[in-house]
């Protein structure tokens, strides 16, 4: 069984959109740096991003932070 643990974090709006920008900007230059290595050079295209996640558990961390990031910043968008 996975154990698995629960962060809770409160961020001003201000605070949300700003780390919502810097995890893209994080996620998106990760994700780039091992698209392209030798590694993952044979993975097809439509599982790649999957493989990777799946041998990087920082990475796929990464991707569940900015999920929750992308959540906080459309309900504030829907609150407008």
């Amino acid at each position: 069984m996975t154990r698995t643990v629960n962060l809770h974090l409160e961020f001003t709006p201000k605070q949300v959109r700003a780390y919502h920008r810097f995890l893209v900007a994080q996620y998106e230059h990760s994700i780039q740096l091992q698209w392209f290595a030798d590694r993952y050079r044979t993975v097809p295209a439509e599982i790649r991003t999957r493989r990777i996640l799946d041998d990087y558990p920082a990475l796929a961390a990464l991707s569940r932070t900015l999920q929750a990031a992308r959540e906080a910043v459309r309900n504030l968008e829907l609150q407008r």
